[in-house]
């Protein structure tokens, strides 16, 4: 079901969405990443724990900093910003 996103835009964006979603925030909660009550990002977190998961932030900010003038563009761009806030939460939990 994946197609796409410069085919249902009818612009070259670069990147693949479901297409099932076409109104979704696939920044802040995208859909593919929920089942049931759970998100991805919740499950990530209690896998690996806060030490874990401030490393899984930090990479996953750098990927999409690294490769958003070839793929993803503005949407990279705010997905590096929500995983550095992300970050930037988990610190603030040890500073308190």
């Amino acid at each position: 079901m994946a197609t796409k996103l410069n085919d249902w835009l009818g612009a070259d964006v670069g990147y693949e969405t479901d297409n099932r979603f076409p109104t979704a925030d696939y920044v802040n909660n995208p859909p593919h990443y929920t089942h049931g009550n759970i998100e991805c990002i919740d499950a990530i977190r209690a896998a690996l724990g806060k030490e874990g998961f401030m490393a899984f932030c930090r990479g996953n900010s750098i990927k999409y900093l690294w490769r958003y003038n070839r793929k993803g563009g503005n949407e990279d761009l705010e997905k590096a910003i929500w995983y550095t806030n992300k970050l930037i939460a988990e610190n603030d939990d040890d500073e308190e």
